[in-house]
């Protein structure tokens, strides 16, 4: 076999590797962000800085609904604040049973604030770093078809060669 069909072969070889890379990746993210879900989970893309250093801007949240009455002091909450479309994540300080409430604060905030049980969204169990920011993108029009476009052009890499 001549050298030049060696190279081409080592070419061909590092485009296939590549493009598996690529599409396991994509694999991966998608099952981060759906298979959840199935179990009752809801994922987040952390927008703030309230709760650094322990989770960050940019990380996913995964979230699942239960009772707030049994919440202990120090868990991390997620909860709609009044009139907001865009959920929150704090620390619990205290749980106020007898009036329904939780006092509440970010691990950069000074103050608590009280929120009422029916504003608690549910217990944040698991965080996975930066994923957020690829989220948000790919929930735009632009993400999907640029993961869709991404999708195809490695299947088609590995079925040309």
């Amino acid at each position: 076999m001549s050298e030049k069909k060696k190279k081409r072969r080592k070419k061909i070889k590092a485009l296939h590797v590549f493009a598996y890379l690529v599409m396991e990746l994509q694999i991966v993210f998608f099952l981060a962000l759906t298979v959840p879900n199935l179990f009752g989970y809801r994922s987040y893309a952390v927008t703030s800085d309230m709760m650094n250093p322990v989770i960050h801007r940019g990380d996913v949240i995964y979230v699942r609904n239960s009772d707030p009455s049994l919440l202990e002091e120090n868990e991390i909450i997620c909860f709609y604040p009044d009139d907001s479309l865009l959920p929150m994540m704090c620390r619990v300080t205290k749980n106020d049973r007898m009036n329904r409430s939780l006092e509440i604060k970010g691990d950069n905030e000074e103050t608590p604030v009280r929120v009422s049980y029916s504003c608690y969204s549910g217990k944040v169990y698991c965080h996975l770093p930066l994923l957020g920011y690829l989220g948000r993108f790919l929930s735009t029009a632009v993400g999907k078809v640029i993961y869709i476009l991404l999708a195809d052009a490695m299947i088609l890499l590995i079925w040309l060669f």
